[in-house]
């Protein structure tokens, strides 16, 4: 069977198309990777994202701690991303098979070409990065790899190809919405525009912002039938929040390397407790999973 989506949805997906190439990025042009994020603007991303901020752990905390910390908290997000863009952009090859529409194809290829872009971005901006902290390690990736494998593979496995690709686009709006979000709140943190993490996050959130429109697009015609709404939100959630218990735990191990004496089983008080802005725009993304109301 072959989709063909309403005409509305193509002159959405025509000025997609013109956007993808009048309004991008390259990361080896656009991107001066000599450039750098001073400590005082990692003091303030500490600021905007730490769930330690005004807890009773932030006393243990110094300015050196902090940066590094904040370092560790940003190259965390950033290959987090890289993987769920490793893990799902090969899933948007199978669209090319359900719309024979010359916007339908076209916008898929630049899809599949950005999130490569990014990919490779994020990559090179966590090494960067890694490089600035003395006798710096890297991150564990397994628990993030492992979680986008088998919500793939649970995905895999359900029959129903409408839902099955319903089930895709709806992790995809929720990895791109926290994208969004860090490129907002690295903006409110760190005012330079030169600042290598805010550039990082800016760029990054120009073809975010057309993929969430095309998301939405696709959710919305693979949307299930009534009585059956809550069930994409019931199946993906979890892995959502499996996908953020994993960021969270690879924090708690650099706050414990700082000699922070913090576990994974304070995660909840510190979530319930956080003002961190950062961290309540997840929250919020999350509840809009739950409620339905993420777009």
């Amino acid at each position: 069977m072959v989709w063909r989506l309403p005409s509305k949805s193509q002159e959405i997906l025509t000025r997609l198309n013109h956007n993808s190439v009048t309004n991008t990025f390259v990361p080896e042009i656009d991107i001066d990777w000599s450039s750098d994020t001073t400590d005082e603007e990692y003091l303030s991303l500490y600021r905007h994202w730490s769930l330690f901020t005004d807890s009773k752990y932030e006393a243990l905390f110094d300015d050196q701690k902090r940066v590094i910390f904040s370092k560790y908290q940003q190259m965390n997000l950033m290959m987090l991303t890289a993987i769920a863009e490793r893990y799902l952009a090969p899933k948007l090859h199978l669209l090319l098979h359900l719309d024979d529409s010359q916007p339908f194809r076209e916008y898929v290829a630049h899809f599949i070409k950005e999130e490569g872009y990014h990919h490779t971005m994020f990559l090179r901006a966590n090494d960067r990065i890694l490089e600035t902290i003395e006798g710096g390690v890297s991150l564990p990736q397994a628990g993030m790899k492992s979680t986008l494998r088998w919500f793939l593979r649970f995905t895999g496995l359900v029959p129903w190809r409408r839902l099955r690709i319903h089930l895709y686009f709806l992790f995809f709006s929720f990895a791109e919405e926290i994208s969004v979000e860090a490129h907002r709140e690295s903006k409110l943190a760190v005012p330079r525009e030169g600042s290598f993490v805010r550039k990082i996050w800016e760029l990054h959130a120009i073809d975010e912002r057309r993929h969430l429109i095309f998301d939405r697009l696709i959710m919305e015609y693979t949307s299930m039938p009534r009585g059956l709404g809550w069930l994409p939100r019931f199946i993906v959630l979890p892995w959502a929040l499996l996908a953020s218990f994993t960021l969270h735990k690879n924090e708690f191990l650099v706050a414990r390397k700082l000699g922070i004496p913090v576990r994974t089983w304070h995660l909840r008080r510190l979530l319930k407790n956080t003002k961190a802005p950062f961290k309540l725009r997840v929250l919020s993304v999350m509840s809009s999973i739950a409620s339905g109301k993420e777009g």
